[in-house]
């Protein structure tokens, strides 16, 4: 429904900043590269009814593996890199 839809947005929309937060605090020349694909993965949600709620299924899938290879190549050591 409606309201469903606008509520799971809302939470999708939280969900980006703490995960654009999360990315920066760990960002490094090692993961630079899964970050951005970290947040490309955001575009996945597009459609309407049930068509956005199959994208934002897959969408959650994809992010957890992404952010499982961010969190990886973060444990490696390499300095810090500035926002630009």
């Amino acid at each position: 429904s409606y309201n469903y839809e606008r509520k799971l947005e809302r939470k999708l929309v939280k969900k980006c900043f703490e995960t654009i937060a999360t990315l920066n605090n760990k960002i490094s020349k090692n993961n630079y590269h899964n970050a951005n694909e970290v947040i490309k993965t955001f575009l996945m949600i597009k459609g309407y009814g049930h068509v956005k709620l199959k994208n934002i299924k897959s969408f959650e899938i994809e992010l957890k593996q992404k952010l499982e290879i961010f969190e990886k190549n973060s444990n490696k050591k390499s300095p810090k890199i500035a926002a630009e």
